[in-house]
């Protein structure tokens, strides 16, 4: 199963998702941390969570294909494991 996991690393500030993009990718982070923020009906932005090893992100997405619902940008340098829909479906 790990064999079908991409590495991505990250830089600090990089912005892996954004909030409403169409994306159907889950990630693990491996090392480094994350954060995820949301935009509030008046557009303003959320800050809601920290994500450390061994947290993911993306599953609604991945699952049922809709848009994302936060936007997830790294914290510093960040090793993520990005399973794309297509290897989630042969697994």
């Amino acid at each position: 199963m790990i064999s079908k996991f991409k590495t991505q690393l990250k830089e600090p500030e990089n912005i892996v998702v954004n909030q409403l993009d169409s994306s159907d990718s889950l990630y693990l982070i491996a090392k480094g941390a994350c954060e995820v923020s949301i935009l509030d009906e008046k557009k303003n932005p959320q800050k809601l969570n920290i994500l450390r090893p061994g947290d993911y992100f993306g599953e609604i997405s991945l699952i049922y294909g809709c848009k994302r619902t936060a936007t997830v940008k790294s914290l510093k340098y960040s090793t993520l494991a990005m399973l794309e829909k297509s290897k989630y479906k042969e697994i």
